[in-house]
């Protein structure tokens, strides 16, 4: 068994924390601005999600220094095997455009390097917003190559989770919503 992580960003559980533009539009419809998918010590913790950070605007592999500013990020347990942890890992290097890396590659990378290859999937501004703006509408209809954060994250979980968040739906997670379906989902299968 593996413990991986949800780890969601709580622009307000630390005061220090200097509120971005983006943070502050996320938080018009979320409490949390950012989710991202921690890998187990297994994977050297690397994470996985979509983002305009870094300079990539799209979805990337990175490791992060969550004890850094530990107030900042909120961390629920996944619960996984290795098989199932491989899966998700493979289809996080498919969603960065990157070949499949191999454990022993990982346990090379060093703190704060990004991954992503040139067919990585887009972050997903347009639909981002719409879905924060206008979220009863469905105007925006997902894009199979864009993501944000929290869908593509919930695009990891559903890779062996197949019951987690209905079909179609991923694309409707903000950080938030994300952040409590799991918890319900974790509460329900979990005892």
């Amino acid at each position: 068994m593996a413990d991986c992580y949800i780890r969601t960003f709580d622009t307000n559980a630390d005061p220090t924390y200097q509120k971005r533009t983006s943070d502050r539009l996320i938080g018009l419809r979320s409490k949390f601005s950012h989710t991202e998918f921690e890998f187990s010590a297994r994977y050297r913790g690397i994470s996985a999600s979509a983002t305009m950070a870094d300079d990539c605007h799209c979805f990337r592999l990175k490791m992060i220094d969550y004890t850094k500013h530990p107030k900042r990020w909120k961390k629920q347990v996944v619960h996984l095997t290795d098989e199932q942890e491989d899966m998700i890992f493979a289809e996080a290097c498919r969603m960065a455009g990157l070949p499949l890396f191999s454990l022993n590659t990982v346990c090379q990378f060093e703190y704060g390097e990004i991954f992503y290859g040139n067919k990585a999937l887009k972050y997903d501004l347009i639909g981002v917003s719409f879905s924060f703006i206008l979220p009863k509408w469905r105007i925006w209809r997902p894009h199979e190559r864009w993501v944000f954060c929290s869908e593509s994250v919930c695009i990891l979980l559903k890779s062996v989770f197949d019951d987690f968040i209905p079909d179609k739906k991923c694309d409707e997670q903000s950080p938030e919503k994300l952040y409590y379906a799991w918890q319900d989902y974790s509460i329900d299968n979990w005892k």
